[in-house]
This record gives structure tokens, C-alpha cells and sequence, in this order.
């Protein structure tokens, strides 16, 4: 048993959608009309994330330092949340919701 060779699990190509496409390319409004109450959950996490500067720097400094960090957060957590819409849209994560809110496209020729 141990000699015989395993057989190897065919290739996917991760480019290739493993769901059903909804827009190929959305716009940033369907995006933002994707997003789940996880992804919010996910972005008040990143927000959260940001490090309190230690008491041995200068007020004005910890104070400079923690805005910055919020508001690098923030952006960091806005780009999760727009990147997880986007992927539900385009088929490369689970989207029966957005499937059910949005219907599939239909070929009109």
C-alpha cells in the first residue's frame, strides 16, 4: 500500500470562479450593496487592531500616532470589506444571498 503511488487531485485554477457569476465587474455601489454584517464585523476589528502608543513617548506624539493608526486602520478595513463584496459578485466566494438580492445575468442577444 505504502508503494503504490498516489494519485494527484486535479489542478483548479484559482482565476477560474468556483460560484455563479453575478457581474464581472462590478460597480463600487453593487459592491458596497454586498456587503454582509460579517464584513462589517471584520472592519471593526481591523479598526479596533490599532496599537495605543506606550506612555514613555510625548503626548502629542501617542496622540498623532494613534489618529494615524486609526486612520490607516479604517482604510485597511474599507478594503477588506469592498474586496469581500467583490468577490461574492464575481463568483470567488459563497453568494447565495447576493444570488437571491440581485438574480443572475441573463444573455440578451
Amino acid at each position: 500500500m505504502e508503494s503504490e503511488r498516489k494519485t494527484p487531485k486535479p489542478f483548479v485554477d484559482p482565476r477560474l470562479p468556483q460560484f455563479p457569476v453575478i457581474d464581472a465587474n462590478p460597480p463600487l455601489g453593487k459592491i458596497l450593496q454586498a456587503v454582509r454584517p460579517d464584513d462589517g464585523f471584520s472592519f471593526a476589528f481591523i479598526v479596533g487592531r490599532y496599537k495605543f502608543p506606550d506612555k514613555s513617548m510625548t503626548p502629542l506624539f501617542r496622540k498623532r500616532a494613534a489618529i494615524g493608526s486609526a486612520i490607516a486602520g479604517a482604510l485597511g478595513g474599507f478594503t477588506v470589506l469592498c474586496q469581500m463584496g467583490q468577490a461574492r459578485l464575481q463568483g470567488f466566494a459563497r453568494n447565495e444571498v447576493e444570488i437571491a438580492k440581485f438574480g443572475l445575468p441573463t444573455d440578451s442577444k
